[in-house]
Protein backbone atom coordinates (compact mmCIF):
# COMPACT_ATOMS: atom_id res chain seq x y z
CA UNK A 1 0.00 0.00 0.00
CA UNK A 2 1.14 3.55 -1.41
CA UNK A 3 2.40 6.17 1.66
CA UNK A 4 0.76 9.60 1.40
CA UNK A 5 1.78 12.69 2.64
CA UNK A 6 -1.60 14.27 4.64
CA UNK A 7 -0.82 17.94 6.62
CA UNK A 8 -2.80 19.96 8.71
CA UNK A 9 -2.10 23.93 8.30
CA UNK A 10 -3.47 25.41 10.84
CA UNK A 11 -3.45 29.10 11.57
CA UNK A 12 -0.60 28.62 13.85
CA UNK A 13 0.80 25.22 13.66
CA UNK A 14 1.41 22.57 10.92
CA UNK A 15 1.14 19.09 11.61
CA UNK A 16 1.92 16.24 8.69
CA UNK A 17 2.26 12.46 9.28
CA UNK A 18 2.61 9.35 6.91
CA UNK A 19 -1.00 8.14 6.00
CA UNK A 20 -1.00 4.19 4.88
CA UNK A 21 -4.70 3.56 4.08
CA UNK A 22 -6.14 4.12 7.64
CA UNK A 23 -2.92 4.01 9.60
CA UNK A 24 -0.90 7.36 10.54
CA UNK A 25 2.92 7.09 11.67
CA UNK A 26 5.39 9.56 12.01
CA UNK A 27 3.13 12.60 13.30
CA UNK A 28 5.13 15.76 13.19
CA UNK A 29 4.01 19.04 14.67
CA UNK A 30 5.57 22.10 14.10
CA UNK A 31 4.91 25.67 14.08
CA UNK A 32 4.40 27.93 11.04
CA UNK A 33 7.23 29.93 11.13
CA UNK A 34 9.29 26.79 10.78
CA UNK A 35 7.29 24.83 8.23
CA UNK A 36 9.93 25.11 5.45
CA UNK A 37 12.57 23.32 7.28
CA UNK A 38 10.36 20.95 9.06
CA UNK A 39 8.31 20.07 5.85
CA UNK A 40 11.83 19.03 3.90
CA UNK A 41 13.14 17.27 6.52
CA UNK A 42 10.15 15.23 6.48
CA UNK A 43 10.52 14.67 2.88
CA UNK A 44 13.94 13.99 2.74
CA UNK A 45 12.82 11.11 5.24
CA UNK A 46 10.36 9.47 3.84
CA UNK A 47 9.05 9.05 0.23
CA UNK A 48 5.33 9.40 -0.81
CA UNK A 49 2.99 8.75 -3.89
CA UNK A 50 0.39 11.59 -3.21
CA UNK A 51 -0.13 14.02 -0.80
CA UNK A 52 -3.44 15.39 0.79
CA UNK A 53 -3.75 18.79 2.20
CA UNK A 54 -5.89 20.66 4.65
CA UNK A 55 -5.68 24.16 5.37
CA UNK A 56 -6.32 26.63 7.11
CA UNK A 57 -3.45 29.65 6.24
CA UNK A 58 -3.48 30.88 2.71
CA UNK A 59 0.82 32.08 2.95
CA UNK A 60 1.75 28.65 4.47
CA UNK A 61 -0.34 26.75 2.05
CA UNK A 62 1.35 28.40 -0.59
CA UNK A 63 5.02 27.43 0.98
CA UNK A 64 4.03 23.96 1.92
CA UNK A 65 2.81 23.75 -2.01
CA UNK A 66 6.07 24.74 -3.72
CA UNK A 67 8.06 22.56 -0.92
CA UNK A 68 6.07 19.38 -2.35
CA UNK A 69 5.62 20.15 -6.40
CA UNK A 70 9.84 20.51 -5.73
CA UNK A 71 9.74 16.47 -4.46
CA UNK A 72 7.28 15.96 -7.65
CA UNK A 73 4.67 14.46 -5.15
CA UNK A 74 0.60 14.96 -6.68
CA UNK A 75 -1.13 17.11 -4.20
CA UNK A 76 -4.83 16.88 -3.72
CA UNK A 77 -6.36 20.11 -1.60
CA UNK A 78 -9.29 19.29 1.01
CA UNK A 79 -12.71 21.08 -0.94
CA UNK A 80 -11.39 21.39 -3.90
CA UNK A 81 -9.93 18.02 -4.97
CA UNK A 82 -11.42 16.09 -2.29
CA UNK A 83 -14.75 16.22 -0.82
CA UNK A 84 -15.89 15.92 2.67
CA UNK A 85 -19.29 13.90 2.98
CA UNK A 86 -20.82 15.42 5.93
CA UNK A 87 -24.43 16.89 6.36
CA UNK A 88 -24.75 20.39 7.49
CA UNK A 89 -27.86 22.65 8.78
CA UNK A 90 -25.27 25.92 8.58
CA UNK A 91 -26.60 28.48 6.52
CA UNK A 92 -23.09 29.20 4.65
CA UNK A 93 -20.34 26.98 3.42
CA UNK A 94 -18.59 25.39 6.99
CA UNK A 95 -15.47 25.41 6.62
CA UNK A 96 -13.32 22.48 5.68
CA UNK A 97 -11.19 22.02 8.82
CA UNK A 98 -14.68 21.96 10.71
CA UNK A 99 -15.43 19.42 8.07
CA UNK A 100 -13.22 16.60 8.70
CA UNK A 101 -13.13 17.02 12.25
CA UNK A 102 -16.66 16.13 12.81
CA UNK A 103 -16.16 13.56 9.20
CA UNK A 104 -12.91 11.84 11.72
CA UNK A 105 -14.69 12.05 14.88
CA UNK A 106 -18.38 10.67 13.64
CA UNK A 107 -15.64 7.69 11.88
CA UNK A 108 -13.93 6.76 14.58
CA UNK A 109 -16.22 7.24 17.64
CA UNK A 110 -19.72 6.62 16.31
CA UNK A 111 -22.45 9.03 18.00
CA UNK A 112 -20.27 11.48 18.46
CA UNK A 113 -22.43 14.98 19.41
CA UNK A 114 -20.21 17.28 20.46
CA UNK A 115 -16.23 17.61 18.37
CA UNK A 116 -14.62 20.46 20.65
CA UNK A 117 -11.49 21.83 18.91
CA UNK A 118 -8.91 23.79 20.76
CA UNK A 119 -6.41 25.45 18.72
CA UNK A 120 -6.12 29.24 17.42
CA UNK A 121 -9.97 29.51 18.17
CA UNK A 122 -11.93 27.00 20.53
CA UNK A 123 -14.71 25.82 18.11
CA UNK A 124 -17.52 23.70 19.43
CA UNK A 125 -19.84 21.67 16.98
CA UNK A 126 -23.00 19.82 17.63
CA UNK A 127 -24.15 17.27 15.66
CA UNK A 128 -27.16 15.15 15.52
CA UNK A 129 -27.64 11.31 16.30
CA UNK A 130 -28.20 10.93 12.70
CA UNK A 131 -24.53 12.42 11.78
CA UNK A 132 -26.00 15.70 10.62
CA UNK A 133 -24.32 18.84 12.16
CA UNK A 134 -26.76 21.06 13.86
CA UNK A 135 -24.66 24.27 14.41
CA UNK A 136 -22.19 25.68 16.98
CA UNK A 137 -19.94 28.51 18.21
CA UNK A 138 -16.58 29.89 18.26
CA UNK A 139 -14.78 31.70 20.97
CA UNK A 140 -10.79 32.82 21.13
CA UNK A 141 -8.63 29.85 21.59
CA UNK A 142 -6.92 29.34 25.21
CA UNK A 143 -3.59 30.43 24.08
CA UNK A 144 -4.60 33.43 22.08
CA UNK A 145 -6.78 34.40 24.73
CA UNK A 146 -3.61 34.32 27.34
CA UNK A 147 -1.26 35.99 24.84
CA UNK A 148 -3.58 38.58 23.78
CA UNK A 149 -3.77 39.56 27.19
CA UNK A 150 -0.24 39.11 28.03
CA UNK A 151 0.57 41.70 25.26
CA UNK A 152 -1.84 44.12 25.80
CA UNK A 153 -1.21 44.85 29.83
CA UNK A 154 2.02 46.22 30.63
CA UNK A 155 2.43 45.19 34.51
CA UNK A 156 1.97 41.50 33.92
CA UNK A 157 4.83 38.96 32.71
CA UNK A 158 5.77 38.60 29.05
CA UNK A 159 4.93 34.67 29.08
CA UNK A 160 3.18 32.77 31.68
CA UNK A 161 2.76 28.80 31.84
CA UNK A 162 -1.08 28.03 32.22
CA UNK A 163 -1.45 25.97 35.50
CA UNK A 164 -4.30 24.93 37.54
CA UNK A 165 -5.40 26.96 40.19
CA UNK A 166 -7.69 27.22 42.56
CA UNK A 167 -10.34 29.80 41.91
CA UNK A 168 -9.30 32.15 45.27
CA UNK A 169 -5.47 32.33 43.87
CA UNK A 170 -2.97 33.97 46.16
CA UNK A 171 -0.44 35.53 42.89
CA UNK A 172 -1.24 37.20 40.14
CA UNK A 173 0.28 34.17 38.24
CA UNK A 174 -1.95 31.63 39.65
CA UNK A 175 -4.97 33.93 39.11
CA UNK A 176 -4.48 34.48 35.83
CA UNK A 177 -4.07 30.61 35.39
CA UNK A 178 -7.30 30.51 37.71
CA UNK A 179 -9.46 32.96 35.53
CA UNK A 180 -8.26 31.90 32.19
CA UNK A 181 -8.67 27.81 32.69
CA UNK A 182 -11.55 27.82 35.03
CA UNK A 183 -13.20 30.49 32.29
CA UNK A 184 -12.72 28.02 29.69
CA UNK A 185 -14.15 25.22 31.76
CA UNK A 186 -17.47 27.15 32.53
CA UNK A 187 -17.88 27.41 28.65
CA UNK A 188 -17.43 23.80 27.89
CA UNK A 189 -19.51 22.71 30.94
CA UNK A 190 -22.19 24.57 29.43
CA UNK A 191 -22.03 23.57 25.81
CA UNK A 192 -22.18 20.27 27.54
CA UNK A 193 -24.99 20.22 29.46
CA UNK A 194 -27.07 21.79 25.95
CA UNK A 195 -25.74 18.57 24.21
CA UNK A 196 -27.24 16.22 26.63
CA UNK A 197 -30.24 18.30 26.13
CA UNK A 198 -30.36 17.61 21.89
CA UNK A 199 -28.20 14.41 21.97
CA UNK A 200 -28.12 12.71 25.65
CA UNK A 201 -26.11 9.89 24.20
CA UNK A 202 -23.70 11.87 22.23
CA UNK A 203 -20.13 11.63 23.17
CA UNK A 204 -17.80 14.26 23.39
CA UNK A 205 -14.28 14.80 21.60
CA UNK A 206 -11.87 17.17 22.40
CA UNK A 207 -9.35 17.89 20.20
CA UNK A 208 -6.32 20.86 18.48
CA UNK A 209 -3.17 21.43 19.91
CA UNK A 210 -4.80 23.22 23.08
CA UNK A 211 -6.74 19.85 23.76
CA UNK A 212 -3.27 19.70 26.21
CA UNK A 213 -4.47 22.96 28.45
CA UNK A 214 -8.27 21.11 28.69
CA UNK A 215 -7.51 17.72 29.06
CA UNK A 216 -7.77 17.90 32.54
CA UNK A 217 -11.43 18.42 32.79
CA UNK A 218 -11.92 14.53 31.79
CA UNK A 219 -14.95 14.58 33.07
CA UNK A 220 -16.59 16.64 30.27
CA UNK A 221 -15.27 14.13 27.62
CA UNK A 222 -15.54 10.89 26.36
CA UNK A 223 -12.27 10.93 24.29
CA UNK A 224 -9.37 13.39 24.23
CA UNK A 225 -7.51 13.14 20.55
CA UNK A 226 -5.31 15.27 19.27
CA UNK A 227 -4.72 13.84 16.01
CA UNK A 228 -8.52 13.51 14.89
CA UNK A 229 -7.43 16.20 11.89
CA UNK A 230 -4.66 13.62 10.42
CA UNK A 231 -6.33 10.29 11.03
CA UNK A 232 -9.84 12.44 9.04
CA UNK A 233 -7.22 12.66 6.43
CA UNK A 234 -6.31 9.65 6.34
CA UNK A 235 -9.52 8.60 5.78
CA UNK A 236 -10.09 10.68 2.96
CA UNK A 237 -6.76 9.87 1.56
CA UNK A 238 -7.44 6.14 1.51
CA UNK A 239 -10.31 5.47 -1.14
CA UNK A 240 -11.18 7.32 -4.36
CA UNK A 241 -14.64 8.00 -3.47
CA UNK A 242 -13.96 10.88 -1.71
CA UNK A 243 -12.25 12.92 -4.98
CA UNK A 244 -14.09 15.34 -6.59
CA UNK A 245 -15.38 14.15 -9.89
Amino acid sequence: MDNILVIDIGNTSTKFAVACGLKLSKATCCYNSDISLSLVKFLNRNSFTSCLILFSNRIVLTTVVKIIKAKKIKINIVGKDVLVPIKSLYSEELGQDRRVVIFSAVNFYGNVGLVISAGTALVFDFISSKRIHQGGFIFPGVTSSLNNLLSSCEMLPGKLALRRSLLAAKDTNSALSSGILNGYKYIIAQAVDYLHKINPKGKVILTGGDSKLLRQYKAYFDFVDEKLNLKGLAILSSSSNYLKE
